[in-house]
């Protein structure tokens, strides 16, 4: 039977990817590897076999096939199955690791016709004493938060033989509720957030936009006391998480490069709708959020704009990227491209536990292209990273550097102001030189 496509099915078929020979650009296909315990081939060929069948059982989007309907729109087909073909190879221990590599890579070869196929494909790798379950699945079916599901859904099944969660919400059901009358009404708030965005917006932040020298880096930094005064900053303000890193950066951008108004493109994923918290179909969106910052120099009132930016952000999320670019072209704002923009990723699953005390790792690598300024932050491992265009920010590890100085000093006095901080000047400085604020 065929429905109507998810506005993220939409999204991700109709976006117009550069030829990359036989294969999906690398971005287009996420890996999953999964572990299989088992004392043969044989046994965890047929421990694999029943857990993908039951993941496949549990995810229609696993199973749907996406194509132009007779009618013209886009439609998606869920397709039943009796058994999954598994293919089973089994190698010597000594090239087990070589092996799985070339798996994975054939699993990518050749592009996912995903009108005829379905977005996935699985292959076992085994040896006397190990197995792994090799999957590549198309972004048309998942994103990063989906693989953390399907990743939990597999051991789960693969421990007990069932699933601790519920059944999370199918791609047409999600079709279902985007083409009701409460979802036509969302959508529609949703681009007109997203037109008054894109009317807002400056042509970038950045006064010599383009870099003829093309040079990137990429720096790294592991901080626990930072993720910890995050956490005791966003108490003491009453906001998010999010806000406080979000402020952080926004500040920088005013203060360090005199950026009366910043416009951060973030990776957001919408929750809103019960029941799709866990679910696969609900693909994460790029909402704009543009932040005024003149009069705002103190970090509270940043934090609370930040706050009411990321939560209209957050409900824009049934909206497309594409209905973005579309405003933007409306606005005369056409032309521009991404490495203008700056963009801000928050990936939470804090994990308890974390080494206590100060350690702080930078490590800067030279990339060949990449965003303009990019900060992704990730409580999983109490990490940070930065990408920047060095023709725009010639020492990104002072930035990575002055957003820790100004959350650490943020949660040891909610109320001191930017004057009252104090930032390490020098690149070079071994350790984060954390300096007590003004009382």
């Amino acid at each position: 039977m065929h429905t109507k496509a998810t506005i993220g099915q939409d999204s991700i078929w109709s976006l117009p990817v550069r030829s990359h020979g036989d294969r999906d650009p690398s971005w287009m296909i996420l890996p999953l590897h999964i572990s299989i315990p088992g004392s043969n081939p044989e046994e965890m060929h047929r421990r694999s076999k029943q857990a993908l069948e039951g993941i496949l059982g549990r995810h229609e989007g696993l199973r749907t096939t996406i194509s132009l309907s007779p009618d013209g729109y886009l439609s998606q087909q869920v397709n039943g199955f009796d058994t999954y073909e598994l293919p089973l190879l089994e190698v010597s221990e000594k090239g087990f690791t070589e092996e799985c590599r070339k798996a994975a890579a054939s699993l990518t070869s050749p592009r996912f016709n995903l009108a005829e196929e379905n977005p996935m494909r699985a292959r076992l790798v085994t040896c006397d004493s190990a197995g792994v379950l090799i999957l590549a699945i198309h972004h048309v079916a998942a994103d990063a938060a989906s693989i953390e599901v399907l990743e939990k859904d597999f051991k789960d099944t693969l421990s007990s033989g069932t699933f601790s969660s519920a059944r999370p919400m199918q791609p047409r059901d999600l079709a279902a509720y985007e083409q009701s009358p409460h979802g036509v009404a969302h959508r529609a708030r949703s681009i007109e957030y997203l037109r008054r965005c894109a009317a807002s917006s400056p042509t970038s932040i950045f006064p010599d936009t383009y870099d003829s020298g093309g040079r990137f880096a990429m720096t790294t930094s592991y901080c626990p006391e930072v993720f910890d005064s995050a956490h005791a900053a966003a108490r003491a303000l009453k906001v998010s998480v999010q806000s406080i890193w979000l402020a952080a950066l926004a500040l920088y951008l005013r203060t360090q490069l005199g950026a009366p108004v910043s416009r951060i493109l973030t990776h957001v994923s919408n929750r809103i709708i019960p029941g799709s918290l866990d679910s696969v179909a609900n693909l994460a969106r790029i909402a704009p959020i543009v932040l005024p910052l003149d009069g705002r120099a103190d970090f509270e009132s940043t934090a609370k704009l930040c706050l009411k930016s990321t939560m209209r952000a957050m409900y824009s999320g049934l909206s497309s990227s594409r209905d973005y670019w579309q405003s933007k072209d409306k606005h005369g704002a056409n032309g521009e491209q991404l490495r203008d923009e700056v963009y801000y990723n928050y990936i939470p699953a804090r994990v308890a536990g974390s080494r206590p005390g100060r350690t702080v790792r930078l490590e800067t690598v030279e990339r060949e292209k990449g965003p303009t300024f990019e900060l992704q932050v990730i409580e999983k491992t109490s990490e940070i990273q930065l990408s920047v265009a060095i023709s725009q920010c010639p020492d990104p590890e002072s930035v990575v550097r002055w957003i820790e100085s100004c959350i650490v000093g943020v949660a040891r006095n909610p109320g001191i102001s930017l004057q009252g901080l104090r930032f390490p000047e020098s690149r070079h400085i071994p350790e984060l030189n954390l300096l007590q604020g003004e009382e």
